[in-house]
């Protein structure tokens, strides 16, 4: 499956974010987010509010160490 991505669908991602969701496959997702049924819009935001949510843990485990 091609998907056709535009980088103006998502004003956050850089080309590099474009580029990794460009190669990804249906194999890279194991379908407990229905990746498959999102647009690559939703996929970059799913994956950016992820990738917000682990710095934000990271960063709350520093401060109490």
């Amino acid at each position: 499956m091609k998907i056709e991505l535009n980088s103006r669908d998502s004003s956050f991602a850089s080309k590099a974010d474009w580029a990794a969701l460009k190669q990804s496959t249906p194999q890279d997702y194991d379908g407990h987010t229905e990746f498959s049924r999102m647009t690559p819009g939703a996929r970059l935001r799913w994956l950016e509010q992820a990738a917000e949510f682990i710095l934000s843990r990271k960063t709350s485990l520093r401060k109490t160490v």
